[in-house]
């Protein structure tokens, strides 16, 4: 199974949205940062709550700790490859935990005050939390990003 790296794309609208209480925007890291092993972050998303059910009727949050390089590359070898530079898992890797499933990708990830840092990518078809989920890591994607936006 092959999953894509760079799995990020960006929208450009034609008119301004409307910022309110219930629109907001969401900070963007640095270029090349990092956040630790173990931290704990916020996924958000619409997918479905358990694999094969049904999608969410209400937006999703779980805490979800940031899962190390190595052990994401163990729990998912049989899933697809995990390149570091562009990829980040979340999760514990333990049955019963949190983690995204089908529906959530493009969703995001939270660390810190309300600072994207992740973007839901691609994890175990069932949504088996015995294995991580992949996140594509946006701060690969800084210098893109301003350059689209400013271009």
């Amino acid at each position: 199974m092959a999953h894509l790296k760079n799995d990020i794309a960006l929208l450009k609208l034609k008119t301004p949205v409307m910022l309110s209480d219930k629109v907001n925007t969401v900070c963007l890291p640095e270029q090349g940062s990092r956040v630790g092993d173990g931290k704990i972050c916020y996924i958000t998303g619409w997918g479905r709550t358990v694999g094969g059910g049904d999608v969410a009727d209400l937006l999703q949050q779980a805490m979800l700790p940031v899962g190390s390089p190595a052990d994401c590359r163990e729990q998912n070898a049989a899933l697809g490859p995990v390149d570091e530079a562009s990829m980040i898992c979340g999760g514990s890797g333990q049955p019963g935990e949190a983690g995204g499933c089908q529906g959530d990708s493009g969703g995001r990830e939270e660390c810190g005050k309300w600072v994207l840092r992740r973007i839901v990518s691609w994890g175990h078809s069932m949504c088996k939390t015995t294995h991580y989920t992949v996140f594509a890591r946006d701060s690969s994607y800084i210098n893109w990003i301003n350059g689209k936006m400013n271009g």
